[in-house]
């Protein structure tokens, strides 16, 4: 993710906002059935996740089980999309052969509304540091939920 390009469409788009989310269960199905197998799933979790994408948006791949969906929207906005996504994955599955995995989800939520700090770097350290928070708070709360940074001004 280049998270300076994409904070560059915050000076012409207005309110830009990122939803982290880490699907919950790859990793008892890397445990369980081994990596050959949560890699499928993962392949079908990101099917699942594009078909879940509102006009404007666009899916990430942070890092192993993490994605981001980034879309022009205020705070308010973000946190119901946020809210809607969790429920939208917790009744969903996926399949690989006769293995089925819930896409539970844990999501952050981070809007920057404007950029106060003195360079693009900065503000995208400060932005992916508050989304990198706020997975590990969902996380931290036994998944499937959604946690929303406060500040909107990096």
């Amino acid at each position: 993710i280049s998270l300076p390009k994409i904070l560059r469409t915050l000076q012409e788009s207005g309110p830009l906002s990122c939803i982290g989310l880490a699907l919950d269960q790859v990793a008892k199905i890397n445990i369980e059935q081994g990596w050959q197998m949560g890699d499928r799933m993962l392949q079908e979790a990101v099917k699942a996740l594009r078909a879940l994408l509102a006009e404007g948006e666009e899916l990430y791949r942070i890092e192993g089980v993490n994605f981001a969906i980034f879309g022009k929207m205020g705070n308010l906005q973000a946190k119901q999309r946020g809210i809607d996504l969790r429920r939208q994955l917790a009744g969903a599955n996926v399949q690989v052969d006769k293995t089925t995995m819930p896409l539970t989800a844990s999501l952050g939520v981070v809007t920057v509304e404007r950029q106060v700090g003195p360079s693009q770097a900065e503000a995208s350290t400060a932005v992916f540091q508050a989304l990198t928070e706020m997975l590990g708070r969902a996380k931290q709360k036994g998944g499937n939920t959604v946690e929303v940074y406060p500040n909107t001004r990096f």
